[in-house]
């Protein structure tokens, strides 16, 4: 019934996020990498602690650089859009950027194997002119996430899954993003999407 379906998935979602946490509350606050997170337009908005983007960064082992500014008092916290001036960006210097934005006309996710639509907001950022001292841009270390992945209820910590093992592959050699993506999946449609093994989700994908 659906009350053991739920109490399932509620065993099943603190399991992953205590395997997760257990990992990231022994990487030392220095080894973290800085990151902005910029979900839902493209430009200098990016996400606060609070929010379920910020819960994935800080579950994955990043240092969000908007906690640095918005605190967990602040009415902004939570936010995922909190605009902030270039010149903030290039005195913060994050090591990645990550942005879960889509042009309206592509796809991701399991809809697509075709990476264009997140090529596309990958270069966008690349080609930022006022950002390209920045080092997440001289070492190309900017990525789409699905946004599904990050923003969807409960799932954040597969989103987690995926920036860990890109921001720590050695401590996160065990985890595999994948399977805790499809394992997620059978609780709704135990066919299709659990079987699937193809799709974009984080691109440029994980070697």
């Amino acid at each position: 019934d659906r009350e053991e379906e739920a109490r399932k998935f509620a065993s099943w979602h603190d399991g992953v996020y205590d395997k997760l946490k257990n990992i990231t509350d022994q990487i030392p606050e220095e080894d973290k990498p800085k990151v902005l997170f910029n979900s839902h337009k493209a430009g200098y908005a990016y996400t606060a602690g609070g929010s379920r983007y910020g819960q994935a960064v800080r579950l994955a082992g990043g240092r969000n650089l908007i906690d640095d500014v918005i605190k967990s008092d602040d009415p902004l916290y939570g936010r995922t859009n909190v605009e902030v001036e270039p010149e903030w960006v290039i005195k913060s210097n994050p090591d990645y950027i990550i942005s879960s934005y889509l042009d309206a006309n592509s796809s991701a996710g399991f809809e697509t194997d075709d990476v264009s639509g997140a090529q596309m907001t990958v270069d966008m950022i690349l080609n930022t002119k006022e950002l390209e001292q920045v080092d997440a841009i001289k070492d190309k270390n900017v990525y789409y996430i699905d946004n599904y992945l990050v923003g969807g209820g409960g799932l954040n910590l597969v989103g987690a899954a995926f920036l860990g093992k890109l921001w720590h592959p050695e401590e996160f050699k065990d985890i595999d993003p994948m399977e805790i993506l499809r394992e997620y999946m059978a609780f709704y449609d135990s066919g299709f999407y659990a079987e699937q093994d193809t799709g974009v989700f984080l691109y440029p994908f994980l070697k």
